[in-house]
């Protein structure tokens, strides 16, 4: 994985990884965040320096909950909290919807659940407004 492309050229911060999905930066850029795993064996949330360094394991989700793959499914606020956006049937288990989980290791905590009376498919796309509290996301 490149960090970007800057005056040196590309930067390689992670070797070897797999399958790695929806990377994001944290506020300050200096950790890069993403994901790797399946929906089989669930998906793990990890950073890694973005000059370069040993990744961390920050959390793990349930296998059977998918992340909303092919869209920005995290964003990272200046106070540490991570929000996890993810897709599946609003009945299945364990619940899709929207998830916290904290940039020094933890569980992810549901914070909401998608609403099954509204047939709703998927959250996605979640973004920190500029108050660093309120979260903007996508809805199918």
């Amino acid at each position: 994985m490149d960090s970007g492309y800057g005056p040196n050229g590309p930067r390689k911060v992670l070797e070897g990884k797999g399958n790695v999905i929806d990377l994001f930066w944290s506020p300050g850029g200096d950790y890069v965040g993403y994901w790797t795993g399946t929906l089989v064996r669930g998906y793990s949330l990890w950073k890694v320096p973005a000059l370069g360094g040993t990744p961390v394991p920050l959390c793990t989700l349930t296998p059977g909950l998918s992340m909303a793959v092919g869209y920005p499914a995290s964003t990272w606020s200046a106070d540490g909290r991570i929000i996890i956006a993810t897709a599946g049937d609003s009945l299945s288990r364990p619940s899709p919807g929207l998830y916290e989980a904290s940039a020094l290791v933890g569980e992810a905590r549901v914070i909401l659940k998608m609403d099954p009376t509204l047939n709703e498919q998927w959250f996605g796309r979640p973004f920190f407004l500029p108050d660093g509290q309120t979260v903007l996301f996508a809805v199918e």
